[in-house]
Protein backbone atom coordinates (compact mmCIF):
# COMPACT_ATOMS: atom_id res chain seq x y z
CA UNK A 1 0.00 0.00 0.00
CA UNK A 2 1.20 3.51 -0.87
CA UNK A 3 0.14 7.13 -0.56
CA UNK A 4 0.41 8.67 -4.03
CA UNK A 5 0.54 12.37 -4.87
CA UNK A 6 -1.50 12.50 -8.09
CA UNK A 7 0.23 15.68 -9.26
CA UNK A 8 3.90 14.83 -8.68
CA UNK A 9 3.63 11.04 -8.71
CA UNK A 10 5.58 10.87 -5.43
CA UNK A 11 4.79 7.71 -3.46
CA UNK A 12 5.18 6.93 0.23
CA UNK A 13 5.06 3.30 1.31
CA UNK A 14 2.63 2.30 4.06
CA UNK A 15 2.82 -0.83 6.23
CA UNK A 16 1.60 -3.93 4.39
CA UNK A 17 -1.94 -5.30 4.59
CA UNK A 18 -0.72 -8.23 6.69
CA UNK A 19 -0.20 -5.84 9.62
CA UNK A 20 -3.95 -5.25 9.98
CA UNK A 21 -5.54 -7.20 12.84
CA UNK A 22 -8.01 -8.94 10.49
CA UNK A 23 -5.51 -10.02 7.78
CA UNK A 24 -3.14 -13.02 7.81
CA UNK A 25 -0.80 -13.92 4.92
CA UNK A 26 -0.79 -17.31 3.19
CA UNK A 27 2.57 -18.21 1.66
CA UNK A 28 3.21 -20.81 -1.03
CA UNK A 29 5.86 -23.52 -0.75
CA UNK A 30 8.60 -21.06 -1.76
CA UNK A 31 7.60 -18.47 0.84
CA UNK A 32 5.89 -16.14 -1.64
CA UNK A 33 2.68 -14.41 -0.62
CA UNK A 34 -0.16 -15.95 -2.62
CA UNK A 35 -3.37 -15.24 -0.67
CA UNK A 36 -4.76 -13.78 2.54
CA UNK A 37 -7.03 -15.02 5.28
CA UNK A 38 -9.52 -12.24 6.03
CA UNK A 39 -11.05 -12.66 9.47
CA UNK A 40 -14.35 -10.81 9.72
CA UNK A 41 -14.17 -9.98 13.42
CA UNK A 42 -14.70 -6.87 15.48
CA UNK A 43 -13.58 -6.43 19.07
CA UNK A 44 -17.00 -7.68 20.18
CA UNK A 45 -17.91 -10.48 17.79
CA UNK A 46 -16.94 -12.73 14.91
CA UNK A 47 -19.26 -11.97 11.98
CA UNK A 48 -18.72 -15.28 10.16
CA UNK A 49 -15.95 -17.70 9.19
CA UNK A 50 -12.64 -16.30 7.88
CA UNK A 51 -12.35 -16.08 4.08
CA UNK A 52 -9.39 -16.90 1.80
CA UNK A 53 -8.89 -13.99 -0.60
CA UNK A 54 -6.50 -12.92 -3.35
CA UNK A 55 -4.93 -9.45 -3.12
CA UNK A 56 -7.55 -8.00 -5.46
CA UNK A 57 -10.38 -9.63 -3.53
CA UNK A 58 -8.98 -8.31 -0.23
CA UNK A 59 -9.05 -4.76 -1.63
CA UNK A 60 -12.71 -5.17 -2.59
CA UNK A 61 -13.78 -6.66 0.73
CA UNK A 62 -11.56 -4.74 3.16
CA UNK A 63 -10.94 -1.10 2.16
CA UNK A 64 -13.78 1.41 2.46
CA UNK A 65 -12.38 4.95 2.81
CA UNK A 66 -8.92 6.46 3.40
CA UNK A 67 -7.84 9.81 4.85
CA UNK A 68 -4.41 11.47 4.84
CA UNK A 69 -3.69 14.13 7.46
CA UNK A 70 -0.51 16.16 7.89
CA UNK A 71 0.73 16.14 11.49
CA UNK A 72 2.67 19.40 11.61
CA UNK A 73 4.40 18.95 15.00
CA UNK A 74 5.68 15.51 13.94
CA UNK A 75 6.46 16.65 10.38
CA UNK A 76 4.81 13.54 8.95
CA UNK A 77 1.48 12.16 7.83
CA UNK A 78 -1.20 10.11 9.55
CA UNK A 79 -3.21 7.78 7.33
CA UNK A 80 -6.58 6.62 8.61
CA UNK A 81 -8.47 3.77 6.98
CA UNK A 82 -12.12 2.94 7.49
CA UNK A 83 -12.32 -0.76 6.68
CA UNK A 84 -14.49 -3.81 6.91
CA UNK A 85 -15.82 -5.68 8.66
CA UNK A 86 -18.40 -3.15 9.75
CA UNK A 87 -16.45 0.04 8.94
CA UNK A 88 -13.85 -0.20 11.68
CA UNK A 89 -10.96 2.23 11.98
CA UNK A 90 -7.17 1.69 11.80
CA UNK A 91 -4.38 4.25 11.44
CA UNK A 92 -0.65 4.54 10.88
CA UNK A 93 1.86 7.34 11.47
CA UNK A 94 3.97 7.39 8.29
CA UNK A 95 7.65 6.93 9.06
CA UNK A 96 6.98 6.00 12.70
CA UNK A 97 4.70 2.95 12.74
CA UNK A 98 5.56 -0.40 11.20
CA UNK A 99 2.03 -1.77 11.41
CA UNK A 100 -1.54 -0.51 11.32
CA UNK A 101 -3.09 0.36 14.70
CA UNK A 102 -6.65 -0.88 15.12
CA UNK A 103 -9.07 1.13 17.25
CA UNK A 104 -11.55 -1.38 18.68
CA UNK A 105 -14.26 -1.78 19.96
CA UNK A 106 -16.09 0.84 17.89
CA UNK A 107 -17.47 0.29 14.39
CA UNK A 108 -19.67 1.78 11.66
CA UNK A 109 -17.38 4.79 11.20
CA UNK A 110 -18.38 7.14 8.39
CA UNK A 111 -15.94 10.04 8.56
CA UNK A 112 -13.03 11.49 10.52
CA UNK A 113 -10.86 14.58 10.89
CA UNK A 114 -7.47 15.18 12.56
CA UNK A 115 -7.01 18.49 14.38
CA UNK A 116 -4.47 19.67 16.96
CA UNK A 117 -3.07 16.17 17.46
CA UNK A 118 -6.45 14.51 18.05
CA UNK A 119 -8.33 12.20 15.69
CA UNK A 120 -12.09 12.74 15.75
CA UNK A 121 -14.36 10.17 14.11
CA UNK A 122 -18.10 9.84 13.70
CA UNK A 123 -20.17 6.70 13.32
CA UNK A 124 -23.37 6.31 11.28
CA UNK A 125 -25.36 6.89 14.49
CA UNK A 126 -23.53 10.12 15.24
Amino acid sequence: MHIVNPITGEQIALPPAITFEQVTPILDGEGVLCEYVYSRHTANTVIDKPMRLSLEELRRHFHRKAFVFYDEPAGSYIVVLIHNPWEQLSFVRVGHDHKWRWLPPHWLFQDCVYKDGILYAVTWSG
